[in-house]
């Protein structure tokens, strides 16, 4: 139903074009953000209005849109001939607006030297058949956030906690063994997180053209099958298969579990909620698999192609990216910056004591050599919930892990193939 929407309303996108688009005005940059309205109102007109002093007779409309679907208001605005000039997109989203022809290059429009800026590792998932299509805005990743005193308790060291994936296993079963109760919670089936442990232990969950499937090798199901075990023999909580992200939260705060990895911004809201375990609480940096790749999130400024004014959208997007106005951002809300000369300012570097501070440290070290596992290809919700759809039968044992994952890689094949 989604391809078929899709395809209906490019089809009216086209029909548009040819009878002639409603005409633009070339002095109106619209601008569309997700989700930040009315938190940073004041930061985001801010920044509009220091634009526009600087432009005389350029006027930027800021548009806040909901991060639920996203993909269809764009395409309908494209179709009605009032999409937005420049539009936050998730790095992973840019390739399929890419496949759609929605994009316009950034590299013919901005200097080398201007991209240069950029944590190379954000910029790479932009790069697509050797064009920039989107320039990299702030930043997130992960980091392993855990309760000194639980660790104690059963005997651990505190200041040794996992540091990979295998170990992390290998860790919360002891754990289990020693206090009845369970070390960490991971969303294993929800969000399909595990595509991403995958990609991390060295295994890519697709071919490098995107056509074909890979997670159902040998190496692939030893991997999901230690995960599976595990949590057949109790040692991660039932909520692992049935709840996402925000479980873990939740169950730490609660008691529930000693650890969790989640971003650096979950500290403020411990403290917040549960004061007396934030002052047991500690950080450590993300664990990763076997290649020490540690999880980057990006989120990315792009230019459509019906902009009237590509050069000054461009500016735009530039100036929102710079390195002045994301460390601006970054004081407001816990998020990192795409431009490294940002990522070196004493706000993410100098020694502090407080948890906040050490877990930005940690964080910051990390983004340069953070990549995004994530894998970019069109039609990836779907695909994620064939996935899930498949493992969870696995998690409950109503199929191996290798006739879970071969059912799953037949369907992604099928999917893959889709043209748009």
């Amino acid at each position: 139903m989604r391809t078929l929407l899709t395809a209906l309303i490019l089809a009216l996108a086209l029909h548009l074009a040819a009878c002639g688009p409603p005409e633009r005005d070339p002095s109106v940059i619209e601008f569309w953000t997700l989700q930040l309205s009315p938190t940073f109102d004041d930061y985001i007109h801010g920044m509009i209005a220091d634009f526009e002093a600087r432009h005389p007779g350029i006027t930027v409309r800021w548009v806040d849109v909901p991060y639920e679907g996203i993909t269809q208001k764009f395409l309908s605005a494209i179709a009605g001939g009032r999409s937005p000039d420049v539009i936050n997109l998730p790095a992973d989203y840019v390739k399929k607006y890419v496949t759609l022809g929605a994009l316009t290059p950034l590299d013919t429009l901005l200097t080398d030297s201007l991209l240069a800026r950029y944590v190379p590792a954000a910029m790479a998932p932009l790069h697509i058949d050797g064009r920039v299509y989107a320039l990299p805005w702030y930043l997130s990743t992960q980091i392993l956030i855990y309760d000194r005193n639980k660790l104690q308790q059963a005997g651990f060291d505190p200041d040794q906690p996992p540091r990979t994936y295998a170990g992390l296993l290998d860790f919360a079963r002891r754990y289990t063994e020693r206090t009845g109760d369970y070390a960490f919670f991971y969303n294993l089936v929800v969000d399909s997180y595990l595509i991403e442990v995958l990609e991390a232990e060295g295994i890519p969950v697709v071919s490098e053209d995107g056509t074909k499937a890979l997670f159902n090798t040998p190496e692939a199901v030893a991997v999901v099958e230690d995960w599976v075990a595990a949590f057949r023999a109790g040692v991660m909580p039932r909520e692992s298969i049935a709840q996402g992200h925000q479980a873990a939260l939740q169950l730490y705060q609660s008691g529930t579990i000693a650890m969790f990895i989640g971003g650096p911004q979950f500290l403020n809201i411990i403290r917040e909620n549960a004061p007396n375990l934030y002052e047991t609480t500690d950080v450590a940096p993300a664990i990763t698999g076997a290649t020490g790749k540690k999880n980057l999130a990006v989120m990315s400024l792009a230019l459509s192609t019906k902009t009237a004014n590509p050069e000054m959208a461009a500016a735009f997007a530039a100036f929102v990216t710079s390195a002045e106005n994301q460390l601006a951002f970054s004081k407001i809300v816990t998020i990192f910056p795409s431009v490294t000369r940002a990522l070196e300012d004493p706000y993410f570097q100098a020694p502090d004591s407080s948890l906040e501070a050490r877990a930005r440290r940690i964080a910051a070290r990390q983004l340069p050599e953070a990549v995004v596992l994530k894998p970019s290809l069109n039609h990836y919700n779907r695909l994620k919930e064939v996935f899930k759809a498949h493992l969870l039968k696995a998690f409950l044992g109503d199929a191996s892990v290798q006739e879970a994952l071969d059912a799953a890689a037949e369907d992604w094949n099928k999917i893959l193939a889709e043209t748009w």
